[in-house]
This record gives structure tokens, C-alpha cells and sequence, in this order.
């Protein structure tokens, strides 16, 4: 019985490492909402040391769809990339598989972007963190704290928006 115990307590120090590759980005700013005549965006900075990122959530004018998007200052490069990865809310309270695409993007920045159904996400239901892997691509996990006032400010915006 002992060494079962102890072979389980070593299985799960073997396994933690994995989650330490994760890098954990803090707030640098605070949620802005932003419209134009494309539509509306809230948006967030976020840092991990060095490493800097925007965490964007857009809606397009007249597009029932809403784009996760993550920005990352990083060498521009050619490559694109679609790529099947994870978006994780909280401790793993919710996952998603989305699609995500990589694309270097004008000022030195990678552009991470997936499309959420609106109906279906749950990104209002955030607490603490939402983590976006796909890959050797990226891996970050995001200490958003609770995002349902992002959210809704966004859908309020879209709303009005639509009605334009």
C-alpha cells in the first residue's frame, strides 16, 4: 500500500513540470472597449517578464460571431500556421479545441486568433484565468481575473452597434 502511495505521489511530481512551461501573464492594463465602424473590441495587456501580449475580444458589424484573439510581440516572420489548440478557463473548469491561426501581423507582433460561437463560449463565466495553447505555438495562461464586465460591455456594444 505504501509504495502505491508513493509511486502515485511521484507520478504527479513527474507530471508537474508540464504545467510549469505554461507562462502566466498578469494584467498591465485594464479591459478598454474600443468601436469603430468595423465593429467593436475590448481588449487587455498582459505580461510575462519580458514577453508582452494583447488579449483582444472583437465583434465585427453585422457578424454574429466573436473572435478570441491574442497578440504577441515577437519576431515578424511568413509562416502561418492553423493549428488545433486549447483554450482553458480558470483551473480547467471549461475547455474549448478550437482552430487557431497564427499570422505575423505589421509592428512586430503574432497574431493568435480563433472564432468563438457567441452563443456557446463562456468566456463571461472567467474567474481567474483563461490559458490559450496550441502547440509549441504558444502557451500562456492568462490571469484575467473575472471578465464578465468585458463581456458584456462588448455584447453591449455590439448590440447597439448592429442596431446602427
Amino acid at each position: 500500500m505504501r509504495k502505491m502511495i508513493t509511486a502515485i505521489a511521484l507520478a504527479g511530481l513527474a507530471a508537474a513540470p508540464a504545467a510549469a512551461d505554461t507562462n502566466l501573464a498578469s494584467p498591465a492594463g485594464q479591459w478598454t472597449l474600443d468601436q469603430s465602424d468595423s465593429g467593436c473590441t475590448v481588449y487587455r495587456e498582459f505580461a510575462a517578464g519580458k514577453e508582452r501580449y494583447f488579449v483582444h475580444l472583437n465583434r465585427y458589424a453585422g457578424d454574429p460571431a466573436m473572435e478570441l484573439v491574442v497578440l504577441h510581440e515577437d519576431k515578424p516572420d511568413n509562416e502561418i500556421f492553423r493549428v488545433n489548440g486549447d483554450l482553458v478557463i480558470d483551473d480547467g473548469e471549461l475547455s474549448y479545441n478550437p482552430e487557431i491561426h497564427r499570422i505575423s501581423v505589421y509592428g512586430g507582433f503574432v497574431r493568435f486568433g480563433t472564432p468563438l460561437d457567441p452563443a456557446s463560449h463562456r468566456l463571461a463565466s472567467v474567474d481567474t484565468s483563461l490559458t490559450m495553447k496550441a502547440g509549441r505555438l504558444i502557451d500562456v495562461r492568462f490571469a484575467t481575473g473575472p471578465m464578465a464586465k468585458a463581456v458584456e460591455a462588448l455584447e453591449s456594444c455590439a448590440a447597439g452597434d448592429m442596431k446602427a
